[in-house]
């Protein structure tokens, strides 16, 4: 019975020490395990980036104008063109006006356009502004879109506003294009 007793406390032992190392070497899998999803995930997010780099929409703002005042407020068109390789959605246009060509990052006004810009095609999108108060003006701010993967991306802009746009003794509108300026602090694309 002694020999019975010593036998079962050496196997019990050897199914506990057995037991611990199934549990060290499950901890050692699930560590490999979590670096191989981790770099796998890594991976295709740079394989995302590359694919949204190389085939994405690169919008810019390419030109201002601005429509004959109704009481106090102006109507705005800015000219959109889609020099990317894919479709473009989900504009919104955050602009202030300036009495200097300076961007501060605080924009004061926001416009929405659900329209798609598609692959090498250019889009108009209206907002009106209150006429301002002196010249010259500058309205600066970035249009945000979104492209393919959801991915989202900046275009800035700066014109500036000489005068409020008029009616000349010809009929003609005088003042309606906006100069696009030389804007200090303003960032690049994205």
């Amino acid at each position: 019975m002694g020999f019975a007793a010593i036998t079962g406390m050496v196997l019990s032992v050897v199914g506990i020490y057995l037991v611990y190392t199934t549990f060290k070497e499950t901890k050692a899998a699930n560590v490999i395990a979590r670096q191989a999803a981790a770099s796998s995930a890594t991976d295709a997010r740079k394989s995302r980036n590359a694919l949204i780099a190389a085939d994405r929409a690169i919008i810019v703002v390419t030109r201002a104008i601005q429509e004959l005042s109704e009481g106090n407020w102006t109507e705005i068109a800015i000219g959109i063109s889609n020099q990317g390789k894919s479709n473009a959605y989900g504009f919104q246009i955050f602009y202030t006006l300036a009495s200097e060509p300076v961007f501060r990052a605080k924009t004061r006004f926001a416009h929405n356009d659900d329209r798609i810009c598609a692959d090498g095609k250019d889009l108009v999108s209206r907002f009106k502004i209150r006429n301002p108060q002196k010249y010259p003006t500058y309205i600066i701010g970035f249009l945000t879109y979104s492209t393919m993967g959801d991915a989202n991306f900046k275009s800035y802009f700066c014109f500036r506003i000489a005068a409020t746009a008029r009616c000349d003794e010809y009929g003609e509108i005088v003042g309606k294009t906006l100069d696009r300026t030389e804007c200090e602090g303003l960032p690049a694309m994205t």
